[in-house]
């Protein structure tokens, strides 16, 4: 221990490493997450107890350390090589080590996310307990020693740190090569580069990594498993990148019963090849310009921490030159190919000068076998040094600091080398988008706009309402329904009425309720997922079903729980063991659950209540449940201002993947998770641990038929677009349109078409009459009449191409000519932008869940002028409503199975 509290002596930093080794336990076993470790040493220096989280959702190294030290903890010192924060809300690391008496804590690094950053630290400290940071706080020991710990500190989580501050995964480039620089003969052939030892260190990589992406030419020139070549431990992600989805029918990548695949591509590639692998249980992602940085987007989205890249030059050179790729891992074999035409590992990006080479940093070699392996840092990373000075800049900035993006290459000049790094945009938006606070969404994506709290991982903010929290229930044993839900909620307010705020205590044990009060047969869970996935086969009377039960709650994390969940219900040969009734029962068992989370855990209780005002579009806790009572009274006080406000923010599990419980990617998604917190914070159900009533089950019913989001008056501005180069001719690439204007107002308005299909009809059958679109509150515009290209409002369009700001430029423009003609367009809240054939090739398109402060929009093109259940599809996204799709004989869910336009919260 050091000799001074705020001191850091040599003993400090020999823990410190020990922590950050401590902190590696879990690497290959469970999916990447914030590696945390922790020593506990006694006043004398004896080393009491140690421990590392696990994965995402499981208990907090300091909590396990605290538990295994017991009494012995009071007066000791903890070393962690992250500061405290696994998941954004809940406390427990913290009370554990406050609760169990500990009186000094070192600490490596300061947690790289914004949300957390410092927020252990200042929690600690204002308890009394001395907290010392390597870096800031004076020190002793020597200066190799101090950058060694300091090293390894940041190696230890140089994902997350790269994910933090650049805002996509670490883009890790893996490649062997021969002396003479080549990857394969000018044949193609590769088999083997590089050596045994050298491919076994992929393979650990692999598993190190949340996903594997190769483009469409290896698939097809190799046919790789991409696998870690392990029975156990965790499975990346398969990801292919093909524009033309030119790939073989049978391939190793297709089978996902030992890991998944997803196949990225462009909008509209080989459809019946896209159903076929959605078919076989492969994820299909359309992007409407498939490029590197759009799929690295994507993956950051879904939580990803690392991903490698092995794929060929042609595509290693887009994806450095656009801020992919940060990393390089490079085999360099003692052999001579050569071969004017053999292939290198990058590709052309542009150089013509040597000056312009990119440098990498924190280069390091090292032997492996007959090989070499170099590692070392692209511009657009700069290195752990250089990421973690990015986020230290961020201090006391909402949001942190965003440091990513592209390379600039090709530009023929260049200073101090050759490569500059352009910002990337805080929210994953590309600038110019012209999007403002509505957007359709996309893969990779991912938008948080005001009054909308996203969550999906823990360590994300809002996190502690993820059901993959490291939050324990206990429920009842059987089958969860509708019916128990009434009859359980008592029982569970009763067994966890005051639960503890964290999830576990300052002897270790957990607080899923108190120990002596779960009621007799209960069961302990140890997160909302292991009961989630359990319930799938509760009740079946099978051995195996049993089997599948006990093996989901011995599950050591809520992702392993949900694998062995969503692996047996793939399964052909399982699927009689998944209980008959799951379609209608999957929401009374989460809401269940939901509940007994928010009764036994103040942290979740704390975070969703505040998220149940709305300061200033952000919540009214982000702090994590600290702020919660001081605001609830100045609500009570009639105070004025954001933080008195009585409207809640939107919840939205941000899961780009899940259709059913969150967004998906294009947020065409039900939300269903989101929608089901909401519902706790209106019945009460948030309140049930604080001593409020809890709601009766008949709230499992509200949920599924009560949406606030339902529009009465749907006002809406249709408006027929041409492009024209001269008083009869359209634009080049353009044609004149199909239809007439009368022809629209027939497909819009009943009492134009009575008796017809209309949209207006549409809208008012579906709501049992509640919504209206009619003469009296819509508008089908005159035919406005564009120039071919120009900029309206700052928003460049053509009609030569199609691209994203070409649909926001045909909408300014178009808006900007009807106000000249004296249209009050701004009354309007809902705008169809109908196009002319040509270039845009689409049906249609809408932004999804637009609010208040950018009118919501819609695009129809391709001659569909005429069609009202295609205006109706696209104005229904602006309404909240996704593709109804559906799973197919595969069990893969397919966006767009259903073919009918029909839209909705489908059975899943």
């Amino acid at each position: 221990m050091g000799s001074s509290a705020d001191a850091i002596d040599e003993h400090d930093v020999q823990h410190l490493v020990r922590a950050a080794e401590l902190s590696q336990q879990p690497l290959g076993q469970t999916q990447p997450h914030p590696y945390a470790g922790c020593v506990l040493v006694s006043a004398a220096g004896v080393p009491l107890a140690e421990a590392f989280q696990r994965a995402q959702g499981t208990e907090p190294p300091e909590c396990a350390a605290v538990g295994a030290a017991g009494e012995a903890a009071r007066g000791a010192t903890a070393y962690l090589n992250l500061e405290t924060g696994d998941c954004h809300g809940e406390s427990a690391a913290v009370d554990a080590l406050l609760h169990g008496g500990v009186v000094r804590v070192v600490i490596g690094l300061r947690h790289p996310l914004p949300h957390l950053r410092g927020g252990a630290i200042a929690a600690l400290r204002a308890a009394g307990v001395a907290v010392a940071v390597l870096g800031e706080a004076p020190t002793s020991a020597a200066a190799e020693a101090v950058e060694a710990a300091l090293d390894a500190c940041l190696l230890a989580n140089e994902a997350l740190l790269h994910r933090a501050v650049t805002r996509r995964p670490l883009g890790l480039l893996k490649y062997a090569m021969t002396l003479d620089g080549k990857i394969a003969t000018h044949s193609g052939h590769s088999a083997w580069v590089s050596s045994a030892a050298s491919r076994q260190q992929v393979f650990e990589q692999r598993a190190r990594s949340d996903a594997v992406i190769v483009g469409g030419c290896t698939v097809r020139r190799d046919n790789p498993q991409l696998t870690t070549r392990r029975e156990s431990g965790h499975q990346p992600a398969r990801v292919v990148m093909s524009r033309t989805l030119d790939l073989p029918e049978k391939a190793k990548l297709w089978d996902v019963s030992h890991a998944p695949t997803i196949v990225a591509t462009q909008r509209g590639a080989r459809l019946h090849f896209q159903r076929l692998l959605r078919a076989r249980g492969v994820e299909v992602l359309e992007f409407d310009f498939l490029t590197p940085d759009a799929v690295a987007r994507y993956c950051y989205d879904r939580g990803f921490l690392q991903c490698l890249w092995e794929c060929g030059g042609m595509l290693a050179a887009p994806a450095i030159a656009g801020g992919a790729i940060h990393k390089t891992m490079a085999f360099v074999a003692p052999k001579i190919i050569g071969g004017s035409r053999a292939p290198t590992p990058v590709g052309d990006l542009g150089f013509v000068e040597m000056t312009q080479a990119l440098q990498l940093a924190e280069v390091r070699w090292q032997q492996v076998g007959p090989d070499l392996m170099l590692t070392g840092y692209l511009p657009q990373s700069g290195g752990l040094r250089a990421l973690a000075a990015a986020a230290a800049a961020g201090d006391g900035v909402d949001g942190g600091a965003a440091a990513g993006g592209a390379v600039l290459v090709g530009s023929g000049s260049g200073s101090s080398g050759a490569a500059a790094a352009a910002p990337a945009a805080a929210d994953g938006r590309s600038a110019g988008s012209g999007r403002g606070g509505g957007t359709a969404r996309h893969p990779g994506s991912r938008l948080e706009a005001s009054g909308v709290a996203e969550f999906y991982k823990a360590w994300d903010r809002y996190g502690c309402l993820s059901n993959f929290s490291p939050h324990p229930i206990a429920m009842p044993p059987g089958p969860m329904t509708a019916e128990r839900a009434a009859q359980v909620q008592q029982a569970v307010q009763a067994a966890q009425q005051g639960g503890h705020s964290g999830c576990c205590t300052s002897d270790g044990s957990d607080s899923g309720g108190s120990s002596s009060g779960i009621p007799e047969g209960w069961r302990r869970w140890a997160s909302v997922e292991h009961y989630y996935q359990a319930q799938k086969f509760a009740g079946v009377a099978a051995p195996e079903a049993e089997q599948l039960v006990a093996a989901i709650a011995a599950a050591g994390s809520p992702e392993e729980a949900a694998a062995l969940g969503r692996r047996a219900q793939r399964a052909q040969q399982q699927r009689e063991l998944v209980r008959r009734d799951w379609d209608a029962a999957k929401v009374p068992v989460m809401l269940a659950a939901l509940r007994a989370k928010c009764a036994g855990h103040a942290g979740p209780r704390a975070m969703l209540l505040a998220t149940s005002r709305n300061c200033g579009g952000r919540g009214c806790d982000a702090s994590g449940g600290r702020v919660a009572a001081s605001l609830a009274a100045a609500g009570a006080r009639g105070g004025s201002g954001a933080a008195a406000s009585l409207t809640g923010l939107q919840l939205v599990e941000s899961s780009p993947h899940d259709f059913f419980w969150g967004r998906g990617y294009d947020g065409s998604g039900a939300n269903m998770l989101g929608k089901l917190l909401m519902q706790l914070t209106s019945d009460g159900g948030a309140r049930a641990g604080a001593g409020a009533s809890v709601a009766s089950g008949t709230a499992v019913a509200g949920v599924l038929s009560r949406n606030e989001l339902v529009t009465n008056n749907l006002n809406t501005l249709f408006v027929p677009i041409v492009g024209m180069s001269g008083p009869r001719d359209a634009c080049p690439g353009s044609e004149l349109p199909w239809h007439s204007v009368e022809d629209v107002k027939r497909a819009v308005f009943a009492d134009v078409n009575p008796g017809g299909i209309t949209v207006g009809s549409t809208y008012s059958r579906c709501s049992l009459g509640k919504t209206k679109l009619t003469r009296n509150n819509s508008l089908v515009a005159p035919l406005v009449r564009l120039p071919c290209q120009g900029v309206s409002n700052g928003v460049h369009l053509t009609f030569s191409k199609c691209e994203f700001v070409d649909l926001f430029g045909y909408a300014e423009a178009a808006q900007a000519a009807l106000r000249l003609k004296g249209v009050d367009v701004d009354s309007y809240k809902y705008r169809v932008l109908l196009l002319p054939p040509g270039a845009c090739s689409i049906v249609g398109m809408g932004m999804v869940g637009c609010g208040d402060t950018v009118s919501c929009r819609s695009w129809i093109g391709v001659g569909f002028w005429a069609q009202p259940n295609a205006m109706v599809h696209e104005l229904g996204h602006n309404l909240f409503l996704g593709h109804a799709g559906g799973y197919d004989k595969g069990g893969a869910y397919d966006e767009y199975q259903d073919d009918t336009g029909m839209m909705g919260a489908r059975r899943s």
